[in-house]
């Protein structure tokens, strides 16, 4: 991660819903923001996915419930060491860095969630849910 570039804060970045429960009445929910556990199937998230544009931040969703635009500068403006960094995959996406994983130990839960409550208050829908061509 130490070697991927930062995306300048004066940047828009976007956010994919791919869970109903992430908006609500047009509203972002602390959901979108918290990174998903470990599962049999794939590892524990180590940072949240974005697109540089509407199109990039649900290109690989196979349904999608809108898309959240948020501002690159008023994330690393909150007080929790985050950073917007390139994707290491596409240079057409970007992730979060530095939030803490959603755990059974009280202040890191605590933690996750105040983090992401934080940066759902920063984001804005731009986009309703579509359907995707097959």
């Amino acid at each position: 991660m130490g070697t991927l570039s930062l995306i300048q804060d004066g940047q828009t970045v976007y956010r994919g819903m791919r869970n109903p429960s992430w908006t609500k009445k047009g509203i972002i929910t602390f959901k979108a923001f918290l990174l998903r556990p470990a599962t049999d199937t794939y590892p524990a998230e180590e940072e949240i996915s974005l697109g540089l544009t509407v199109e990039k931040a649900i290109d690989e969703l196979k349904e999608h419930y809108g898309v959240a635009s948020l501002s690159v500068m008023r994330i690393h403006w909150l007080p929790h060491n985050l950073s917007v960094r390139v994707n290491s995959k596409d240079p057409m996406k970007a992730d979060i860095w530095g939030l803490p994983l959603h755990s059974e130990e009280e202040e890191q839960r605590g933690r996750a969630f105040t983090i992401a409550t934080e940066l759902a208050a920063l984001a804005n829908l731009v986009l309703s849910s579509i359907s995707r061509k097959s």
